[in-house]
């Protein structure tokens, strides 16, 4: 017979003013003693709010899976044979801190940096791809574009790209930010 693996996750926040109400932790404090009849009473309970737990990993697909999927389309569909598609490239090497852009991608002419996010886009995430951009013009390379990709934006998004496309890198080039969705990139999600 086949072992049958269980994926579930219970998240409980166990607060209380009073010391005694919460179960014993262990002497490192980086656990709740096995054994411990508040923890026994807590595993009860969700056996009991939970009897059948699902079985299978939910179909919800990650932001890592999404900026692979999207890199993986930007690799078929760019014919040129000096593109470079990546996935965690990283900028601000030169300055000895490297930090990580989600998609980078060189189509032969242009270099486009991506900031994404699996569902709304605020504007700190703007600023996210401006310190990219920051970190490749002082790398040396000179962006065409930074998309920020997610599924829906937040209402001071535009707002803030209007501000910052009316402003300038540190060589003297325009900033040119956008925002573009999922499915605007060909990407099926939400479902």
């Amino acid at each position: 017979m086949a072992e049958v693996v269980i994926h579930f996750l219970e998240i409980i926040n166990l607060v209380s003013t009073s010391r005694d109400a919460l179960p014993h932790t262990r002497t490192s404090k980086n656990g709740i003693r096995s054994g411990d009849p508040k923890l026994e009473s807590l595993l009860d309970w969700i056996h009991k709010t939970h009897p059948k737990p699902q079985t299978e990993l939910a179909s919800a697909q990650s932001e890592r899976e999404l900026v692979r999927e999207l890199a993986e389309l930007k690799q078929k569909h760019i014919p040129h044979k000096a593109k470079r598609v990546d996935t965690e490239f990283k900028v601000f090497t030169t300055a000895g801190s490297p930090v990580s852009v989600d998609l980078y991608v060189f189509d032969g002419t242009d270099i486009v940096l991506y900031e994404a996010k699996k569902d709304e886009a605020d504007v700190q995430d703007i600023y996210q791809l401006l310190m990219y951009w920051d970190g490749l013009v002082e790398d040396g390379l000179a962006p065409t574009e930074g998309i920020l990709i997610a599924t829906t934006f937040s209402p001071g998004v535009q707002i803030i790209l209007k501000v910052l496309n009316d402003s300038k890198d540190r060589k003297g080039n325009k900033y040119n930010f956008t925002t573009r969705t999922w499915s605007d990139e060909g990407i099926k999600y939400p479902k």
